[in-house]
């Protein structure tokens, strides 16, 4: 990509086309490739982009009616359907080695990009540490968990930690795909983004490390009105603990083992 952006030929163009080739899972059939080079704001710019084939129908008008064609391997212009990357630095040797991503067939959102495109053809990952990533998420829902005092928002965090590791497991997300899987309330939303240190962090993208949140956020421990504490590790509270709630809203748990120790503590 470097040497197509400094010398913008066929033959320089033909070798990307060819990685794409070798690289492309075919579920989108062939595909037609764009690459545009030039400059902006004094940086050297590249974009690179692939639209898939369709079907379409061709109708002509004849003497005896419409004269109706489906037609294969068809590009049609369409906003919403395509990959593409941009790469843009004042020295591309030294700067196009990061850039921007996205896939608007599979949603355009950073958790949908295509393995083929991300990791085999641009041979790339995101730029953000699954640990880092997972970290931010883990610390502003336990951050949020303790700042918001409804106790409806306080279950919904708390449910969905105890089942994020085996659900994101090493799964491409963000705090804000997070957020919507579990269909958290606007009032629960606004609390978590309150406790990220720029709203921009809110749709990174990272890989979930299921190790990291477990460090994070080990426990999970609900507290009764009658001055009953449980606790149990995060992700195995709901197998621990059956919980069943009555018409006036009060809930039974239920936990089966053997003890294996007991102890006073402080609250």
């Amino acid at each position: 990509m470097v040497a197509y952006q400094a010398n913008p030929t066929l033959a320089n163009g033909d070798k990307i086309a060819s990685r794409l080739q070798i690289s492309t899972d075919n579920r989108s059939g062939i595909g037609l490739l764009f690459l545009l080079s030039g400059t902006m704001n004094a940086k050297h710019r590249l974009v690179v982009s692939r639209f898939p084939t369709d079907q379409a129908v061709l109708a002509e008008v004849a003497s005896s009616g419409f004269d109706v064609k489906f037609l294969e391997q068809v590009f049609i212009k369409r906003l919403s359907s395509y990959k593409a990357l941009l790469l843009e630095h004042a020295t591309p040797a030294n700067g196009f080695w990061s850039g921007s991503a996205t896939d608007r067939q599979a949603g355009g959102a950073g958790e949908n990009i295509s393995e083929y495109w991300l990791n085999d053809f641009l041979d790339a990952d995101f730029s953000e540490t699954p640990a880092a990533g997972t970290r931010r998420l883990a610390n502003a829902l336990k951050q949020a968990i303790k700042a918001n005092p409804s106790l409806t928002s306080k279950g919904e965090i708390a449910s969905a930690s105890s089942l994020a590791a085996s659900v994101f497991k090493g799964k491409t997300t963000s705090i804000k795909a997070f957020c919507q899987h579990f269909g958290f309330s606007i009032g629960t939303v606004q609390t978590i983004q309150a406790h990220l240190q720029k709203s921009s962090l809110y749709d990174k993208s990272f890989k979930f490390d299921s190790g990291e949140f477990k460090t994070i956020a080990p426990y999970r421990t609900v507290e009764l009105n009658t001055g009953a504490i449980l606790t149990a590790p995060n992700d195995e509270f709901e197998n621990v603990f059956v919980k069943s709630t009555n018409t006036l809203g009060d809930v039974k748990y239920i936990a089966t083992g053997r003890i294996n120790d007991q102890r006073l503590t402080k609250k």
